[in-house]
């Protein structure tokens, strides 16, 4: 195994070489970039943990307000992740397969599952402010072959998915998921080894769940997995450019047909491609890009709630609280000075 918990995990202030240390484990490469004159500068507040606890798997969570914008790259071998967020959200990507999902509207927590049969890169990004609650479990091609190979009636959906060069598929996690996502990103103070041990089973409980959620067998499962895949490689440019021009609209919020029509495509097909790709629907891609542009503008320009309010399109104060604690896990007070 090589590492305990206790080993490969970071809590408090966290540094930029504390980051390069912990996941130099899982893979290769690893480069870091953020606005600081030194990688031992610290970056990140709260806990991170990448936790190797086998060989093959390996469970990485964070706890954890980021201090700055920053972005890592890492090469890594053949997997299949599973992610759940509990608060705020994952961005980046894996080999340019946009990866992007997190807590919903609502707050509720959202999951994910990703693949790839081959090393891919994975460029994750925080941006300053963001809050982020976490658990993905990672499990290499071995491991995953051990564990369900030779049951092709029950896990054929699983072996297609993980054959593929790139694959993501959304997941929909239960409350039990939920739960056992919590005490890994919040263990008790049971002794180390007993620590390991809860981690280990919560993850492989989580793993169990997301992959069955692949094994469904109906014809639709089957036929919601082609499309997604189709969305990945056909709708990934257009759906990259209608990102495009929603940014270069904001502050402004463009409607939908202006941006189907300057993207070339149909208001029906940019819905269709643009979700999978961005974790968001368009309309709710804008409004949380609007709330990070009134945190942005609090955190660096000093502006008032008031005025982050009418930034983010909000004619209410309290509405805009209620959304921004709802998009980002704290209240917009503690982003202000």
């Amino acid at each position: 195994m090589g590492r305990t918990l206790a080993e490969a995990t970071r809590e408090g202030m966290i540094t930029g070489e504390d980051l390069g240390d912990l996941t130099r484990h899982v893979g290769k490469d690893y480069a870091f970039e953020a606005p600081c004159e030194s990688r031992r500068d610290v970056v990140l507040k709260g806990r991170f943990s990448l936790f190797p606890a086998r060989r093959g798997l390996s469970i990485h969570s964070t706890n954890l307000l980021a201090l700055h914008d920053l972005s890592t790259e890492i090469l890594l071998p053949p997997s299949l992740t599973v992610s759940l967020v509990l608060a705020g959200r994952i961005d980046g990507n894996l080999d340019g397969m946009p990866i992007a999902h997190g807590v919903s509207e609502a707050g509720r927590p959202d999951g994910c599952v990703w693949s790839h049969s081959r090393p891919g890169r994975l460029r994750p990004r925080l941006g300053r402010g963001t809050l982020q609650r976490k658990v993905n479990i990672s499990v290499d091609m071995d491991w995953l072959q051990a564990s369900v190979g030779g049951l092709e009636s029950e896990t054929g959906a699983v072996e297609r998915f993980c054959g593929r060069a790139l694959a993501i598929r959304p997941w929909a996690p239960s409350a039990r998921a939920v739960r056992l996502a919590r005490r890994i990103v919040e263990p008790d103070d049971a002794p180390p080894f007993v620590q390991a041990l809860r981690t280990e089973s919560a993850a492989i409980a989580i793993l169990a769940e997301a992959l069955q959620s692949l094994s469904g067998g109906s014809a639709e499962a089957s036929l919601n997995d082609n499309r997604e895949i189709a969305v990945s490689r056909r709708d990934a440019r257009r759906a990259r450019l209608a990102r495009d021009l929603i940014e270069s609209h904001l502050p402004e919020a463009a409607s939908l047909a202006e941006i189907a029509a300057e993207a070339g495509m149909s208001i029906s097909t940019l819905q269709r491609v643009f979700k999978p790709l961005t974790g968001r629907t368009v309309v709710e891609y804008i409004r949380h890009r609007k709330l990070e542009l009134a945190r942005d503008a609090m955190l660096r320009d000093g502006a008032t709630i008031g005025q982050a309010t009418f930034l983010a399109g909000y004619t209410s104060t309290a509405n805009f609280a209620t959304a921004f604690k709802r998009a980002f896990g704290v209240s917009p007070s503690r982003y202000r000075g």
